[in-house]
């Protein structure tokens, strides 16, 4: 049988893809509803649509009511899965025409009995089973769409994967038992996550490491006898490479450790709801589990390799690739998950002579982004600021997006400046790198270079393709030194990537581009951005 799951979220489609795919469906994968209904021409007709409620360019409600005024499309069943709790967007979904709605997250249990109440039976070959004319039928009203049995929530508890598929095993180290128990209980209701230990604080992780194998560690900041900080610097010491995921408060305190802590190696953060995780367990496990857990997956991911055999897929090559053929007058960098470490790497490398500005989009709250330019101006030695509105972008000019804002950049006559805007977020995004892409091949009238770096994701595609269309040209970081090649790939997966290059060289490269068909060179010997007279 077939599915065809649409999410935004790239992670999210894994997760159900995985899912379906217990359950021997074949599954086919769409970012939002346009891009599902150019795809539904090419393949099969599928069984059941998977489709989430919020999306860009063409979201849940218009892509039910599309299938269903189709009549090839109009009695295959459609679930729709969401993050959205509301009656109303229940209601809504059911009177489209949606089959069944349930909200994120979602439990391998759960979505398979929800399925076989669709009519959408697995074990039966062939496509779905109801009288031509009848979608699949599930009471349709709001207090019924997400309804879940007794019978459905202990089979929620001991749901697993398939037996060859071994779960997740995480280490939840915090020195509140409340959060011990509360985060434990919402990982394992997941199906593919087990919790095999917790400690109180990082003297008791450490030793709790050398008893039990750990694919991921969940680890608070603010602890006793031993913080999160000092216990990644002891990690680094034993040379353990155990991915590690911070859990941390959203307060300036605990996003300068965040920052911190994602320099020393963290390879993501979840912020910790605050008021909501004590006082409102729904909203409280909502967050934890529509954030959380596709992070604990995502940085299995990355060592997943470790516990199967140690093959290398082959390389992904850009689809184009073009010559550089005039100045740049403009260095845009998007970049998301494992950012301030590559951020880290590069930025010092470009030096405070750069002959161009360079804008950052950094996917990261509010109270973080400041954070990370004092952090980066510490490294480099030269300022790295966080974007002011009207600011003008002169060469030498480092500047980061304020998280919460799009940062877009706007010609003047002979000057560019950033125009800050608080529009809805892009790609689930605030800052988008997408916004800065296509604003800045406007205003720089094509004359950029965007690079996209590690990140989750396919922000910045969109982008790439503007500047590439008005003339520009885009360089993306390679798979094996990006913590998550979301962002890029998806980049190159497009075509609108010329070159892929690893982190380590990527300065030299966009060094070379920056000041080609200028007067002056970077010195090759000097390695920090020094130029030469020609």
């Amino acid at each position: 049988m077939r599915a065809f799951v649409i999410d935004d979220s790239k992670p999210v489609r894994s997760i159900l893809a995985k899912m379906l795919q217990t359950m021997d469906f074949e599954t086919t994968e769409a970012e939002n509803g346009q891009q599902a209904l150019e795809q539904l021409s090419a393949q099969n007709t599928p069984d059941v649509f998977v489709v989430n409620w919020n999306m860009p360019v063409l979201n849940g409600l218009q892509f039910i009511k599309t299938i269903k005024a189709d009549q090839k499309y109009s009695d295959i069943p459609l679930l729709v899965v969401s993050a959205e709790t509301k009656d109303s967007t229940k209601a809504e979904a059911s009177n489209a025409g949606a089959s069944g709605f349930l909200s994120k997250p979602v439990t391998l249990a759960t979505l398979r009995t929800t399925l076989v109440s669709l009519g959408v039976d697995p074990s039966i070959a062939g496509t779905h089973t109801s009288p031509p004319g009848l979608t699949p039928h599930v009471p349709r009203t709001p207090d019924v769409l997400n309804k879940q049995t007794s019978t459905d929530r202990t089979a929620d508890r001991t749901a697993s994967p398939k037996s060859t598929d071994r779960k997740t095993q995480v280490l939840i180290v915090d020195d509140s038992v409340v959060v011990r128990g509360i985060v434990s209980k919402m990982l394992q209701e997941d199906g593919q996550i087990e919790v095999v230990n917790t400690a109180a604080d990082g003297v008791i992780a450490l030793a709790k490491l050398e008893q039990c194998e750990v694919d991921v560690i969940l680890l608070d900041i603010e602890m006793p006898r031993m913080t999160g900080l000092e216990v990644l610097k002891k990690l680094r010491e034993l040379r353990n490479r155990t991915p590690v995921v911070m859990f941390s408060s959203l307060t300036q305190r605990g996003a300068s450790a965040t920052i911190e802590a994602l320099m020393l190696g963290a390879k993501d953060y979840v912020m910790k709801p605050g008021g909501a995780f004590m006082t409102d367990a729904n909203e409280g496990k909502r967050a934890i589990m529509e954030e959380l857990i596709p992070k604990v997956k995502q940085a299995a991911q990355k060592t997943g390799v470790a516990h199967a055999a140690k093959t290398k897929s082959p390389p992904v090559l850009p689809i184009k690739n073009t010559k550089q053929k005039k100045q740049i007058d403009a260095v845009l960098i998007g970049v998301s998950t494992g950012g301030p470490q590559a951020l880290a790497k590069l930025i010092p490398k470009l030096g405070s002579d750069f002959p161009v500005p360079v804008i950052i989009v950094q996917h990261m709250p509010a109270a973080f982004t400041k954070h990370l330019s004092d952090r980066l101006t510490t490294d480099c030695g030269f300022p790295v600021s966080e974007a002011v509105h009207g600011q003008k972008l002169e060469a030498g000019t480092y500047v980061v997006a304020p998280g919460g804002f799009h940062l877009g950049v706007k010609r003047f006559a002979s000057k560019v400046v950033v125009a800050l805007n608080d529009r809805p977020a892009v790609n689930a995004c605030k800052p988008s790198a997408d916004v800065l892409f296509e604003s800045a091949a406007t205003a720089y009238s094509g004359n950029v270079l965007g690079v996209v770096l590690t990140g989750m994701g396919s922000d910045g595609t969109v982008g790439a393709k503007a500047i590439v269309q008005a003339g520009g040209s885009v360089i993306v970081q390679d798979e094996e030194s990006s913590v998550v090649w979301g962002m890029p790939g998806s980049v190159v997966r497009e075509g609108a990537a010329d070159k892929v290059v690893p982190i380590d060289e990527l300065a030299s490269e966009i060094l070379k581009r920056a000041w080609k068909y200028r007067k002056r060179h970077p010195n090759p010997e000097s390695g920090n951005g020094e130029a030469s007279s020609q």
